[in-house]
C-alpha cells in the first residue's frame, strides 16, 4: 500500500512510503533517514487491527480449553466415576459370595451328616465370624508393650473421639488418674506424654474381648 504526496522534511522532494514498511525510510533525493508517523485515521485502522487480533487470541484459547475439558477432562472424570461404581459392585458381590459361602457350608453339612446343623446356625457362624472381624479390628488399633509417646498419644485420640461419638468406652489410667472416661482427664494426659519417650502399655478387655481399659506406666 502507497501513500503519495508525502513531503521531505529536508529538500521538499515529493515521497512515496510505503506503510507496511516504514521502519527504514530514506529520502531518495537527498539521501534523509526519516521516520514515517502517521496520520489520525491510520492510527484508529491499526487500533482496530490490534483489538482484533487480541479477540481472535482470546476466542483461539477459549477453544482450546473448552476442546480439552471435553476430549480430556470429562472422559476422565466419567472413567474415574464408573471405576468407582464398578469398584464398589465388585465389593459387594465378593461379600455376597464369601456369606453365601458359609451359609451353603454350613447348609451342606446338615445334608451330608444328619448333626442337626440348620440353616439358622449357619447364619449364626456367619455373624460370629462378623463380630470377630470387628473386635480384631477395633482392638488392633491400639499399641500395647513398650510404645513411644507419639503412638500413645494417636491412640488417645481414637478413645476421644470414641467417647464423644459413644460408640465404645475405654477407660484411661497414667499416673494419679485411673480408669478415666472423662475427655477433659485423657486430653490432660495426653499433654503431658513426651513424644519421643517409652512406655508401657497394658490392655484389658471385657466379657465380649473388646478392649475397655488402656494402661500406661513410666519404664522404670
Amino acid at each position: 500500500m502507497k501513500i503519495n504526496n508525502l513531503k521531505c522534511p529536508n529538500c521538499s522532494s515529493s515521497l512515496n512510503v510505503d506503510v507496511e514498511d516504514t521502519n527504514n525510510l530514506k529520502c531518495e533525493y537527498c539521501g534523509s533517514t526519516l521516520k514515517y508517523v502517521p496520520d489520525k485515521e491510520e492510527l484508529e485502522l491499526i487500533r482496530a487491527q490490534a483489538l482484533k487480533a487480541e479477540s481472535n487470541a482470546k476466542e483461539m484459547n477459549a477453544k482450546t480449553i473448552n476442546d480439552v475439558v471435553n476430549n480430556i477432562a470429562k472422559p476422565l472424570a466419567k472413567s474415574y466415576i464408573a471405576l468407582k461404581i464398578v469398584g464398589l459392585v465388585l465389593v459387594v458381590i465378593i461379600f455376597a459370595v464369601i456369606a453365601g459361602l458359609i451359609i451353603t457350608q454350613f447348609n451342606g453339612t446338615k445334608v451330608s451328616s444328619g448333626n442337626g446343623i440348620n440353616q439358622t446356625d449357619g447364619q449364626n457362624k456367619v455373624e460370629e465370624y462378623y463380630n470377630k472381624a470387628k473386635k480384631d479390628s477395633f482392638n488392633n488399633r491400639f499399641n500395647k508393650g513398650e510404645t513411644p509417646g507419639t503412638f500413645i498419644k494417636d491412640d488417645l485420640d481414637d478413645i476421644i473421639d470414641y467417647l464423644n461419638q459413644d460408640t465404645y468406652k475405654v477407660s484411661v489410667t497414667y499416673k494419679d488418674i485411673t480408669e478415666s472416661t472423662n475427655i477433659d482427664e485423657i486430653k490432660t494426659i495426653r499433654k503431658s506424654l513426651d513424644d519421643y519417650k517409652e512406655y508401657d502399655v497394658t490392655l484389658k478387655y471385657d466379657d465380649k474381648g473388646f478392649v475397655n481399659q488402656y494402661i500406661i506406666e513410666d519404664l522404670s
